[in-house]
């Protein structure tokens, strides 16, 4: 039996380096986006929240972090907004990422 030979094609994945984990990069495939997800406050103006609390309540924005090759609309460094239920969570060296489809982004903020 022969050997078969896979071609790996170079696939353009942009990414935000510092929004990595150090010494790694995580690359999106298809049209999903990695959000580097928002960290829930200690404090909403004077009133300090407990831990427990925050976490039961999700956070639902956050700041992209790398786009796969199919993605249209968001860049990394957009801020963007997504629903509670959209994408999968992931935790790479303590940071919490979101793994989602581009068209589960709700709302794209950038600076102008």
């Amino acid at each position: 039996m022969g050997h078969k030979a896979f071609i790996r094609e170079t696939v353009k994945v942009d990414y935000d380096r510092q929004g990595m984990p150090e010494g790694r990069i995580i690359l999106p495939t298809f049209d999903k986006v990695l959000i580097r997800r928002d960290e829930a406050p200690e404090k909403m103006g004077v009133i300090w929240i407990p831990p427990t609390v925050r976490a039961d309540q999700p956070v639902l924005s956050g700041t992209i972090v790398a786009t796969g090759p199919e993605t249209k609309y968001v860049s990394p460094k957009d801020y963007v907004v997504f629903s509670q239920y959209s994408g999968s969570n992931v935790k790479v060296d303590g940071i919490n990422y979101v793994v989602m489809k581009e068209a589960d982004v709700h709302v794209i903020i950038r600076s102008v």
